[in-house]
């Protein structure tokens, strides 16, 4: 950073609104995920109760597939490096299952 003095924090927001076209092909692929990478808030060395844990979450929720697909993606990381002098500090992922109006 060239600057140190001049750093600051901004808060990005992103809103999305999308449809779920297919529980078990979104299911199937965060378990896909789960399986190969972990789970994104423990990291690769994930145990195996840990992963199940969160598969079963997934199961019982559309949403979680959501929200680990999400952040596997570590689209923070993708808009700071496409975006100059923003740097990635941190970030989470939140999603929740409703009707469009539900979401104002």
């Amino acid at each position: 950073m060239a600057d140190l003095e001049e750093r600051q924090d901004v808060r990005v927001e992103l809103t999305m609104i999308m449809s779920i076209t297919d529980v078990k092909a979104l299911t199937d692929a965060a378990i896909e995920v789960i399986e190969r990478e972990g789970v994104w808030h423990v990291g690769p060395d994930a145990t195996p109760a840990q992963r199940q844990e969160e598969i079963g979450r997934i199961k019982a929720d559309p949403a979680q597939a959501v929200s680990n697909l999400l952040a596997f993606l570590n689209l923070d990381d993708l808009i700071a490096k496409a975006v100059p002098g923003l740097e990635a500090d941190r970030s989470s992922v939140a999603a929740r299952i409703g009707n469009s109006g539900d979401f104002d």
